[in-house]
């Protein structure tokens, strides 16, 4: 990034503004600016026109107006945020999590590690500067639509017909699926990914995806793994890992493909909401139409997610079904669908024997429409570029 990267710091206490902006000292890419608040404003972009790269956010004992304030703004008006702060208070730090700070620092800070925290975002957002990075969630909006099989199969055509390194994440944590797809055994994942904590770097992150030949990595669980149910993903401690992990991801792959269970867990949120796209796989029944008009506003009205970066894709499409293609488009009030055929016998092989469908069947239907579904996607959705670590979990840890 040749630019300068703009810093805001912002805090109650002007001391604490001017000793803070000495800790970053007289670096040259860095635009520092500082913000006092005062007269009753809580809110620490208050003011601003243009929003800063980074905001360094200063916060005061016993006080959480600020983040209050901040968290109330919409997600295209908040930025990557530093947090500095009582780290014995618990209700500073899960606030801090809820708006999706990039990390916390206790007081009196240390001047590299704000320097580090600092160069992070710098190193993210020039990841975010390369349009071939992406991140795509599959969403079932019943169970047994075919969404963890169609997430698989794409992430392979991703690899294998669109030339795009991919790693294809599986996040249902109890029941993972994924492996049995593409005939893999995976043998550290997710959870061990997790307890490797601070010492997970982009060169140690290769030991935790397991490899499908055609060069299509995988990450998710073991088939024995079992998680007490939560005791260990609604941790700030938890997410932090895992914010890590995607944003490793993220600059290892060009694309990231996302399977997420409807059953939302913190880690299924914070995926969706810093997804560039969403698909909502359904099939053409009356009762997958209710779930999924109620996982569109689950996604749009509670997660605040704009509906231009939701798609809708009708598995084991029929033109005779029940509910008809007109029936659904008006109903969801989403763009077209994409329609993936149905073709019973080249799927369920694919299953059965862990081949994926484009290489055991490539001239079945649902390959073709497969190798289709990369240009309905870039034709007509437009990227999210989401900034890094901005995403707020605000449904799922406000309660």
């Amino acid at each position: 990034m040749t630019r300068g990267i703009n810093i805001l710091i912002a805090s109650r206490v002007e001391d604490s503004v001017v000793s803070i902006a000495a800790l970053i000292g007289a670096n040259h890419t860095y635009n520092v600016s500082k913000s006092v608040m005062r007269n009753g404003h809580s809110d620490p972009l208050y003011g601003i026109q243009s929003l800063p790269d980074v905001l360094i956010l200063r916060m005061q004992e016993g006080s959480t107006a600020e983040l209050d304030e901040y968290l109330l703004r919409p997600m295209s008006q908040r930025c990557p945020l530093i947090v500095v702060g009582p780290s014995h208070d618990p209700v500073c730090m899960r606030l801090a999590m809820q708006a999706g700070a990039r990390d916390f620092l206790d007081e009196p800070v240390d001047g590299n590690a704000l320097l580090e925290a600092v160069e992070r975002i710098v190193l993210e957002l020039d990841v975010e500067a390369d349009d071939n990075h992406e991140i795509v969630a599959f969403i079932n909006a019943k169970g047994g639509v075919g969404s963890s099989f169609l997430a698989a199969n794409f992430a392979h055509a991703c690899q294998t017909e669109f030339d795009q390194d991919t790693v294809l994440l599986d996040l249902d944590r109890q029941f993972a699926a994924l492996a049995q797809y593409l005939d893999i055994k995976i043998e550290r994942g997710l959870s061990e990914a997790f307890d490797a904590g601070q010492d997970l770097d982009i060169v140690a992150l290769d030991a935790f995806l397991s490899s499908h030949k055609s060069g299509l990595k995988l990450m998710g669980e073991r088939h024995d793994f079992f998680m007490h149910f939560g005791v260990i993903d609604s941790t700030p401690l938890r997410l932090e890992q895992y914010f890590r992990l995607l944003d490793l991801l993220d600059q290892k792959f060009g694309r990231i493909i996302a399977d997420v269970p409807r059953n939302l867990d913190a880690l299924g949120v914070a995926t969706l909401e810093r997804a560039d796209k969403i698909i909502l796989v359904m099939q053409q029944s009356v009762p997958c139409v209710r779930d999924a008009v109620r996982m569109k506003n689950i996604l749009t009205q509670n997660l605040n997610i704009q509906s231009s970066r939701i798609r809708l894709l009708i598995n084991r499409y029929q033109s005779n079904a029940p509910a008809s293609l007109s029936d659904i488009r008006d109903t969801l009030e989403l763009e077209d669908p994409i329609l993936i055929p149905n073709h019973f016998a080249s799927a369920s092989r694919s299953i059965d024997t862990g081949v994926p469908i484009l290489e055991g069947a490539p001239g079945s239907p649902i390959s073709k429409a497969l190798k289709k579904m990369e240009v309905a996607l870039d034709g007509q959705m437009q990227p999210h570029m989401a900034n890094i670590f901005t995403r707020s979990i605000s449904t799922f840890l406000r309660s």
